[in-house]
């Protein structure tokens, strides 16, 4: 919807809005487990990842420039929203490394 109206107002002369694209963000959950996967979640190199497997708690951040770019949560909780918005916002490691905290 929010192409279609940054192309509706390019055709009509308004050349004011930018299209943003949007974060793909999938989430899972069943009675024990979540699962929250944001943006590009292909290894990058940069990432940043905590693992405990006597929980099965897992978190892994992609960064690509110290920037984030994804986020992949596996466990009982996950951060939601403000992962999402960490990732919209390609925020640097120093800002979301609370991110790989497990509570």
């Amino acid at each position: 919807a929010a192409m279609g109206e940054v192309a509706g107002a390019s055709m009509a002369g308004d050349t004011s809005l930018q299209y943003k694209p949007i974060v793909p963000a999938t989430y899972f959950a069943c009675p024990g487990f979540t699962m929250l996967s944001v943006g590009d979640v292909r290894k990058s190199g940069e990432d940043a990842v905590y693992n405990n497997e006597t929980t099965g708690d897992y978190r892994r951040l992609m960064l690509q420039g110290g920037k984030l770019v994804g986020a992949l949560f596996v466990g009982a909780k996950n951060p939601g929203a403000a992962a999402v918005q960490a990732v919209e916002q390609n925020q640097p490691l120093a800002k979301v490394a609370h991110l790989l905290a497990v509570e």
